[in-house]
């Protein structure tokens, strides 16, 4: 999980040696599965932030094997957390009720993140000042274990370190953006070859949190909206289709094996959904009718001549642009 950070300065904890979430493990047999149960608002700093703990807790475990932390923002670059046992419900709240200076996506946790943790790993961590035990500007790793946080290293930041390290993020955003652009064009001007009744737009362009950017793609009245990521790594993207197919477990994904290292499709009523990743690029695509029409009460999940119509017309962009990054 820490293997990228970037050391910033002589470690001043009494760890020296930079924490690997391998090395902090969670057992197999402390990995939940089952349903979040509501928590228990005990404190009354808990029952302070009930609404973001109950919507955070929903969302199921993602740290420490049975614990889900919930984040909200305090205030421009700050944010504060809790950890939700999704077996029991009591929550816990590290040392610290704040942490501030922490720009979303500072390049020194894992994958960008910032804070970072891992669903199978105990320990946590952030680029920042906490309110609370304050070292200064910098790395804070800590473990958890048995509702206690445990600072396990540090490293204190150094200004012109960082602002070489963000110098080269940002370099690597560039190249990123640049290369989605240059999938885009290539895009349109394959479709305009091969379906030249498909016309395309770029849309939106995300740098931070993630780098993506969204198109939109029109055929008489059918319309499939297109978000393209690019990731830090294939074993992020994969993470996220796995995401996709977790959260959105209620429909019937079938596999397409055109669309390389993973994809699938699934349609239904007036719907066509595509996932795909090539690489570090995830892709999704989601279409539909571009009218008012509204799905009846009794569309369940049946396929339908516009479905199979939507899943056709979003399979060939997906197939078109797929090829197209992978040969990029």
């Amino acid at each position: 999980m820490f293997a990228s950070v970037i050391l910033l300065a002589t470690p001043a904890d009494a760890q020296e040696k930079e924490p690997r979430s391998e090395d902090y493990p969670v057992p197999k047999s402390e990995m939940y599965k089952g349903k979040p149960v509501p928590v228990m608002l005990r404190s009354k700093r808990a029952r302070w932030y009930r609404t973001a703990l109950r919507e955070g807790a929903k969302e199921g475990p993602n740290f420490a094997g049975h614990y889900t932390i919930v984040t909200w923002g305090a205030g421009l670059g700050v944010f504060s957390l809790a950890v939700v046992d999704a077996k029991t419900g009591e929550i816990y709240f590290p040392p610290f009720k704040e942490v501030g200076n922490s720009t979303y996506g500072l390049p020194y946790i894992d994958k960008g993140n910032n804070p970072a943790w891992r669903v199978n790993s105990k320990l946590f961590a952030f680029v920042g000042i906490p309110d609370a035990n304050n070292k200064g500007m910098g790395l804070y790793v800590y473990s958890f274990n048995q509702g206690r946080f445990r600072l396990v290293y540090f490293v204190k930041d150094k200004e012109e370190d960082k602002e070489k390290a963000n110098a080269e993020w940002e370099k690597e955003i560039d190249r990123k953006l640049a290369t989605m652009a240059t999938a885009y064009t290539s895009l349109n001007k394959r479709l305009a070859e091969d379906y030249p009744r498909i016309k395309c737009f770029k849309g939106r362009e995300t740098r931070y949190g993630s780098t993506e950017i969204e198109v939109s793609c029109i055929m008489d009245n059918l319309i499939v909206l297109i978000n393209m990521e690019y990731l830090s790594s294939p074993d992020e993207a994969k993470e996220r289709i796995d995401s996709q197919l977790k959260n959105l477990g209620d429909l019937k994904w079938r596999k397409v094996e055109e669309l390389g290292d993973q994809g699938i499709e699934t349609d239904k009523c007036s719907r066509a959904w595509i996932r795909f990743r090539k690489g570090a690029f995830f892709v999704w695509m989601n279409a539909n009718l571009n009218n008012d029409e509204k799905e009846g009460s009794t569309c369940l999940s049946e396929r339908t001549a516009n479905s199979e119509k939507l899943d056709e017309f979003s399979r060939q962009i997906a197939f078109v642009l797929a090829g197209l990054l992978n040969a990029t």
